[in-house]
């Protein structure tokens, strides 16, 4: 996740390593709450470096991977 937002974009390549291992925690709430965590922790962190509208177009990608 971490290196998929630093050009907030999710590439094929990206897209696909991430729906690969979100794959693995697929009904598992727990697991797809720390991954969402992260993702918004993640996308903080960068919209205070970067500004918001970049950041948040990452998030909406990241979250229609993990749903």
């Amino acid at each position: 996740m971490k290196e998929s937002i630093e050009d907030f974009a999710l590439s094929r390549s990206e897209k696909k390593s991430l729906k690969n291992h979100l794959s693995q925690i697929a009904g598992n709430a727990i697991e797809q709450a720390k991954a969402r965590k992260l993702a918004f922790k993640l996308t903080q962190e960068a919209i205070n470096e970067f500004g918001q509208i970049t950041a948040l177009d990452w998030l909406q990608g990241f979250i229609k991977l993990l749903y």
